[in-house]
């Protein structure tokens, strides 16, 4: 026998004596000596059994995927494969279970791992999780599960119909605002907004952008005015269309009205008098070309006509405009409504934002009308 021949007897004996310590201390229980000596011994699938043995044995649920992992990645073939499934599944029960939040990219790469080792009814239950329907419906063909499969295209048909619904709704909705009929707009808006966020997202923009009555601030032909709305437009420190916060004035101290000899002024029998010209007032009082009153004998208050039957208000602390009713824009019409929408009663051409509109339209805080798609902006809710 030659040098190399007695030097391969003797690794051939040193390997058979090294298995055979390995196999008994196998026996005797010993298997992480075992394991790593068949590791020694360039064992690989030896060790990569007793790797899975461990991980059936552990307690600790990490513990046990450590050691799969670990196997996994010593085994080849099918063992590899099997390896991989009992990881793959482990890592499943412990996601089913709520133990551990899993991101989509860990999800989507658990699904490929089972998919890739057999695990096709595993799989299209991650793929369902994921909402990947065609991965989900290409498992279950894999896996023969044809109820199911017949199960899922006909949710994925009605997920579709359910969609196309809320989209036509969306569009709708959406439609409406921007035709101004905002009003119409909130109520199917409204019940839709739980089941769809973007419907949620346009009522919210609807109203957040809705002027609260009975004040709004427009721009006319480009000048911008506060006006305040109502049939009779009150004056007083709390109770009042336009509050001023003096105590020497009356909660609701005066009222301006229309009558047929145009609008006027009264005292809402306040507690400290209206003056004109240092006379209190006992009548009403017609504002003809500019009057000057004194609430409480010293709250000055300017009041004259403005835009045919209306009143210009000015105080120490702003200017105001009443219209006492609603407001002529030469075939349009401008008031809030009794459900506090501000709205226009369209009577001659008008484009909002360059779309043709016509009857009562609602505005919203930044809408601009014009008499012509191109003309220039006649009325503005400035925001």
């Amino acid at each position: 026998m030659g040098f190399f021949s007695r030097v391969g007897e003797l690794f051939a004996g040193r390997r058979r004596a090294g298995l055979a310590r390995a196999k008994r201390l196998e026996a005797m229980g010993n298997l992480e000596e075992a394991t790593a000596l068949y590791v020694e011994l360039d064992e690989r699938g030896e060790a990569a059994r007793l790797l899975s043995m461990r991980a059936e044995a552990a307690v600790d649920v990490e513990r046990r995927r450590l050691l799969y992992g670990q196997a996994a990645a010593l085994a080849s073939g099918a063992q590899a494969r099997e390896i991989e499934a009992k990881r793959a599944r482990l890592t499943l029960e412990v996601i089913r279970s709520g133990a551990q939040v899993a991101s989509r990219d860990e999800l989507h790469g658990l699904a490929a791992r089972l998919e890739q080792v057999g695990e096709a009814s595993l799989a299209a239950e991650l793929y369902s999780q994921l909402g990947d329907r065609e991965a989900e419906a290409r498992m279950l063909v894999e896996a023969g599960a044809i109820d199911r499969l017949e199960e899922v295209l006909d949710q994925e048909q009605e997920r579709e119909r359910a969609e196309r619904a809320r989209r036509a709704l969306h569009d709708r909705v959406r439609d409406l605002a921007l035709a101004g009929a905002r009003r119409e707009a909130l109520a199917l808006g409204r019940d839709a907004r739980a089941d769809d966020p973007r419907i949620a997202e346009l009522v919210r923009e609807v109203e957040a952008r809705r002027p609260a009555p009975p004040r709004a601030r427009l721009a006319l032909d480009g000048q911008a005015c506060d006006v305040v709305f109502g049939d009779e437009v009150t004056i007083g420190r709390a109770e009042a269309s336009l509050v001023i916060a003096t105590p020497a004035i009356s909660r609701a101290h005066l009222a301006l009205r229309r009558s047929p000899r145009g609008p006027e002024a009264v005292d809402l029998g306040s507690r400290n008098g209206t003056l004109l010209a240092g006379v209190r007032l006992g009548a009403p009082v017609l504002v003809g070309d500019r009057v000057v009153l004194e609430l409480g004998g010293e709250v000055p208050v300017e009041l004259e006509p403005w835009r045919g039957g209306g009143v210009r208000v000015k105080t120490a602390a702003e200017v105001v405009h009443a219209p006492l009713g609603a407001l002529d824009l030469e075939g349009w019409r401008v008031s809030f409504s009794e459900d506090g929408w501000l709205e226009v009663d369209v009577r001659s051409p008008a484009f909002l934002d360059r779309l043709s509109v016509g009857g009562v339209i609602q505005l919203l805080h930044g809408d601009r009308l014009r008499r012509s798609a191109d003309g220039p902006v006649a009325l503005e809710v400035v925001g």
